[in-house]
């Protein structure tokens, strides 16, 4: 880890474990972030449900997303404990499958989807859960590999793959 000094003439090590420090992953991830959302909208691949359909208006999103891009950020992030390959393997697993594909939605009423999942804590128990259309786009955003992981669109922009899209 590390990079090139100012005058390129030598290799300097970084004093963290990370490749970016945390206060700079921030920045870049929420940046991406919220410039994909602003793409998506334009390209109007989002569709607004229940309770967040106020944010369809073109002034009510640019809204939204000020007040997003002002929050402060939350990153985790530690040492892969197996390597760098081992998180490609990892996060590459992702680049061709959704979080929540459509055979584990069992109800939608409107407002709340229901889906299955298996809880590998409790021996494989296979267990039905919940959430509200926020709830969803969350659990399946911290699921999924930032967009600029891949080379290519990534299928949560497509709008075919989650109610909330």
């Amino acid at each position: 880890m590390g990079g090139l000094s100012p005058d390129q003439t030598r290799w300097v090590h970084p004093p963290y474990l990370f490749f970016l420090p945390i206060g700079v992953l921030k920045r870049v991830f929420r940046r991406r972030f919220v410039r994909a959302l602003k793409l998506a909208y334009r390209q109007k691949k989002l569709r607004f449900y229940g309770q967040i359909a106020e944010l369809e208006p073109t002034k009510r999103f640019a809204a939204f997303l000020r007040t997003a891009y002002r929050k402060h950020w939350v990153v985790y992030a530690k040492p892969a404990l197996g390597g760098p390959l081992q998180v490609l393997r990892y996060l590459g697993r992702y680049t061709h499958r959704v979080a929540i594909s459509s055979h584990r939605l069992s109800a939608f009423d409107g407002e709340r989807v229901t889906f299955r999942w298996k809880d590998y804590a409790h021996g494989n128990k296979t267990t039905e859960d919940d959430l509200n259309g926020h709830g969803v786009c969350a659990a399946f955003c911290a699921t999924y590999p930032a967009p600029w992981f891949c080379a290519y669109s990534p299928i949560w922009f497509s709008g075919e793959s989650l109610p909330c899209s």
